[in-house]
């Protein structure tokens, strides 16, 4: 039960951080500057070890079924924590800055095809796998957050999905909660897709 509610918090804490980049984000009047400083949100993860669904599914297939059961956790997880900034969004004079932004953030999301939503999703699946893997292996000190500050960005930009940022801009806005629950599942299995290709080209290339 400890190790179940320790890894809650963890899952948690990664939620809420990637919901702060998504807040960075929308404040922002310069989406280079926004995109830049959603980055905080994965550096916390990957520098305080916080546990993010995105970061650890591409290795579902190397770990036994304690590590699935650990990944449903963990993505409710990140929803409760991506839940929890959303909501203190809205109760706050924050939501004044960033309310007609985020709803037309969202309108945009779910106006496109569900096709589109799985393609875009998994490409920033395997962004978010390069650039862990990057942090984690690149034997540089400095190229391991370079990597950070060139990839994360880049699927901000480019308008890719990543599930976990999608929660917070999700909660955020009004409305349309069938819709997002059904973007939001196909933003996760795209997500997912795109990070086991990448897992499975990695070990392909390593035989």
């Amino acid at each position: 039960m400890k190790t179940i509610s320790k890894n809650f918090v963890l899952a948690f804490l990664a939620g809420f951080v990637i919901a702060l980049g998504c807040l960075i984000n929308l404040i922002s009047q310069n989406p280079v500057v926004g995109a830049v400083f959603f980055t905080t949100g994965l550096f916390l993860v990957l520098t305080r070890g916080y546990d993010l669904f995105t970061g650890k599914v591409a290795y579902i297939a190397d770990n036994d079924y304690k590590y699935s059961l650990n990944l449903i956790l963990m993505w409710f997880g990140n929803l409760a924590g991506a839940f929890t900034l959303a909501m203190m969004t809205r109760f706050s004079a924050l939501y004044n800055k960033i309310s007609e932004k985020s709803t037309t953030v969202v309108e945009t999301k779910l106006s496109q095809t569900h096709l589109s939503v799985f393609i875009l999703a998994i490409l920033c699946g395997i962004i978010i796998f390069l650039a862990v893997e990057n942090f984690k292996n690149n034997q540089h000190e400095f190229g391991k957050y370079l990597g950070l500050v060139f990839l994360i960005p880049l699927f901000i930009i480019c308008g890719f999905e990543h599930c976990v940022a999608n929660m917070y801009y999700c909660v955020v806005t009004n409305g349309h909660w069938v819709d997002k629950i059904i973007f939001l599942i196909i933003s996760t299995l795209g997500n997912t897709t795109g990070s086991l290709i990448c897992n499975a080209l990695k070990k392909y290339k390593n035989k």
